[in-house]
């Protein structure tokens, strides 16, 4: 079977597809971007970036209100007054 993309395409379709390759990831392409611009109108967009622990050069992920991750309230780490 041929690709039924609408355009003039004499290439055959993918195993279990309507498209040929190219055209398959044209519409999937279109989909993602369609999915994301749909995302963003409900306020459903990228996830925000979580919180990390307040020791510097450490960026692991925190719970708020801890100040430190895990593993560096295990270790006991305590920031020094300036």
């Amino acid at each position: 079977m041929r690709c039924r993309s609408g355009s003039h395409c004499q290439q055959p379709a993918e195993t279990g597809r309507r498209f040929c390759a190219e055209h398959a990831a044209e519409l999937d392409r279109m989909r993602e971007e369609l999915k994301d611009a749909a995302a963003a109108r409900i306020g459903r967009g990228r996830p925000k970036r979580s919180s990390t622990c307040c020791r510097p050069g450490c960026y692991e992920p925190r719970v708020p209100p801890a100040a430190y991750c895990d593993q560096c309230a295990a270790a006991g780490y305590v920031e020094e007054a300036a």
